[in-house]
């Protein structure tokens, strides 16, 4: 079967919009359109149709348009309306017998609306500007408005294909912003890899500017990894290879707040591993300010719990303290406690036991660093195992002292204290008595222990901001667990 090709010759008449202002509107009736006309001079529907009197005139007589001869020799308006039609006839090229129909707006783009018709599309075309379902946008060189259901798919206004590995997408603007997102969901990203360097928005920046920036609140419901691909071990997994004194992760808070904050309620608010697992700095010279802060908001619990050997570098302050140890009788059920020696100076205790001579004569000797770190020297002796005196013969010279017996052969049991005088001493004493400042006094550092409620701590003069947040959250608690 021999197939013919065919040529199809296409003219398409536009519209235009031609306002004639005139004081009157003489209508009449036109056999014709079987309806009652506006009326037009011949000149006028030469401007609307944009053409020569004569071509009117010529139309006439082809029959193209209806005329009416009147006083003022008019033309109907059937055809010369603000917004003016044309109906068009399309010839098929060669010996095709069929035809093609139609009409056009001015600025629309045309299209088939039926197998022999053409008519308008939702595609206007102003000024080089483009509208797809509506007119164009005055910001927009492109604009596409869609009013179709909340689908997944039905809901896109303009989607892009790439089978490739190219771009979907792509908005490119060297001075403003590539692509613009406005909505409930500005920008929605959906990945359908699962490959974990993939990502549903990836943001990629040079020379010093921002990947990304975020000006409101930003919620996460899965892993996030920074520098690294997301752990399961951790919501925000951040990962610096840097050799300099930076940080992964840094919180910065001008106020009065935190700068990072961590909350769990069953388990470590804040865990730090390390050389250093927690490091922390305070940058005030206020001595109720802390480094580092612990506190029991319950009672029971531990302010702080140390797993190993713990340095204090400078001064220690305490309510009491004693060692726990497991019972040397019954080490697997019970723990022994034993408190520790106070003293209001800086006293440090040796003692020993030494036996006389034929003589009774015995020379201690302490360590030699002994007189560069203590003064004021104190003494006592006890015999032991006789009656017999014993005195102290010569004091402390040369890090050694000298002890005398009334017989000889005698065990002496000796004890020497002495008050630390090294720099970091002398520099440092311990005040005994100090009055509480203006805002301390009225309130106790064991509120407790003098029957006062917990409301009259010290704590609560000293940080009554915190005191509050913790009081709330443990009311909210106590709310969730009535019954502990």
């Amino acid at each position: 079967m021999k197939r013919t090709k065919t040529k199809t010759e296409i003219t398409v008449e536009t519209r235009q919009r031609i306002t004639i202002r005139r004081r009157s509107q003489p209508e009449a009736w036109c056999e014709r359109c079987g309806a009652e006309v506006q009326m037009l001079a011949p000149v006028e529907v030469a401007a609307l149709l944009q053409t020569t009197a004569r071509a009117i005139f010529r139309g006439v007589e082809a029959g193209e348009l209806h005329f009416l001869e009147t006083a003022d020799i008019s033309l109907s308006g059937s055809l010369a309306q603000s917004n003016h039609a044309q109906s068009i006839q399309i010839k098929p090229a060669g010996n095709g017998s069929s035809s093609v129909k139609g009409s056009g707006t001015v600025g629309r783009i045309a299209k088939w609306v039926g197998d022999q018709e053409i008519g308008d599309s939702g595609i206007i075309e102003t000024n080089g500007s483009v509208g797809v379902g509506a007119n164009p946008h005055p910001t927009a060189k492109f604009f596409v408005l869609t009013n179709s259901s909340d689908q997944p798919l039905a809901s896109t206004a303009i989607r892009g294909g790439n089978s490739g590995t190219g771009r979907g997408v792509e908005g490119s603007s060297f001075g403003g912003i590539g692509v613009n997102g406005v909505g409930e969901i500005g920008v929605n990203g959906l990945s359908l890899s699962t490959d974990t360097t993939k990502s549903a928005i990836q943001g990629v920046a040079f020379n010093g500017a921002l990947a990304g920036k975020f000006m409101g609140n930003v919620e996460v419901t899965a892993q996030v990894g920074v520098g690294q691909p997301p752990s399961s071990l951790a919501r925000l997994f951040v990962l610096d290879t840097s050799d300099q004194p930076t940080s992964a992760i840094r919180g910065v808070n001008n106020g009065t707040g935190r700068g990072v904050m961590g909350i769990s309620q069953n388990g470590i608010g804040l865990n730090g591993a390390g050389k250093v697992g927690l490091n922390a700095v305070t940058t005030s010279a206020d001595a109720n300010d802390a480094a580092v802060r612990g506190i029991s908001q319950f009672g029971g619990a531990l302010a702080g719990d140390f797993m190993g050997d713990v340095q204090v570098s400078g001064m220690l302050s305490k309510g009491g303290g004693s060692f726990k140890i497991d019972h040397p009788l019954d080490p697997e059920n019970k723990y022994l406690y034993h408190s520790f020696v106070e003293s209001p100076d800086m006293m440090n205790i040796y003692n020993g036991n030494i036996t006389t001579n034929e003589n009774g004569d015995a020379v201690v000797t302490m360590p030699e660093y002994f007189e560069a770190l203590n003064a004021d020297f104190r003494y006592q002796l006890t015999v032991i195992g006789t009656f017999a005196q014993a005195i102290v013969a010569e004091k402390i010279k040369g890090n050694r002292f000298f002890i005398k017996t009334s017989a000889p052969n005698v065990e002496v049991s000796w004890q020497v204290t002495g008050v630390r005088q090294d720099a970091f001493a002398k520099k440092n004493r311990i005040k005994v008595e100090v009055e509480k400042d203006e805002r301390e006094r009225g309130f106790y550092l064991h509120p407790e222990a003098f029957g006062q409620p917990e409301q009259k701590s010290v704590e609560r003069a000293r940080h009554p901001e915190l005191m509050k947040e913790l009081q709330s959250r443990s009311e909210r608690v106590n709310q969730k667990q009535p019954n502990q």
